[in-house]
């Protein structure tokens, strides 16, 4: 799908997309979902992580970023199952402690964050 410009349609030409109106995108999932295509691992990346690069990234993260999710060379998942707590996003024990100019991340994670059983190349 990325080779043939599916994956982004609704992007910016910039960062791999096509300039289409939203909509445009949303009518070929329809069809593909119709038609039995599996979201597939590019799901997060494409839907949540690279639209939040775009409006809240550093033009740095977005030169590094946006364009290998784009091209379907990027699969982010999504860390917020642990043991005991599936994705109840409110019962998390996953902390993050402020260690100088770093945070220290103490926790656990369960079961694959993206489709298909494939794990992510980025969190």
């Amino acid at each position: 799908m990325a080779e043939r410009g599916w994956l982004t349609q609704h992007w910016p030409r910039e960062w791999g997309g096509q300039d289409v109106p939203i909509w445009n995108q949303v009518i070929f999932r329809e069809v593909m979902t119709e038609f039995n295509e599996p979201r597939g691992p590019q799901y997060t990346s494409v839907s949540w992580v690279g639209p939040a690069i775009m409006l809240h990234g550093t033009d740095a993260q977005k030169q590094l970023r946006l364009l290998v999710i784009s091209q379907g060379r990027s699969c982010w998942a999504r860390g917020f199952s642990e043991p005991d707590v599936g994705s109840d996003l409110a019962a998390l024990k996953t902390r993050a402690v402020r260690n100088g100019d770093d945070y220290v991340i103490n926790g656990s994670r369960s079961g694959p964050a993206t489709p298909n059983g494939q794990s992510g190349s980025s969190c």
